[in-house]
């Protein structure tokens, strides 16, 4: 899984980024269940928190113009934006 973000976004040349440098990010998601939703955030933000506002698109394609556009940030396969 890997951080999208647009390329003038502030974790734009970061290596890694932890649950506290995204809280209260937009995140521009798949809607995936409830119990998907909640074990995404228990990993992300084990002391609370979580992205503000969540958008759900159902198409990668979308996601990554949006993200393009600085509209927020999403989480997405590896191998799904690396083309």
């Amino acid at each position: 899984m890997v951080l999208v973000v647009a390329p003038d976004h502030p974790l734009a040349c970061a290596r890694f980024v932890g649950g506290e440098q995204l809280s209260g990010e937009h995140a521009i998601l798949y809607d995936v269940s409830a119990a998907d939703r909640e074990a995404v955030r228990k990993l992300l933000f084990p002391q609370g928190g979580g992205f503000r506002p969540i958008t759900r698109v159902p198409l990668t394609e979308a996601i990554l113009e949006m993200v393009k556009a600085g509209m927020g940030v999403s989480i997405l396969a590896n191998w799904s934006v690396t083309p």
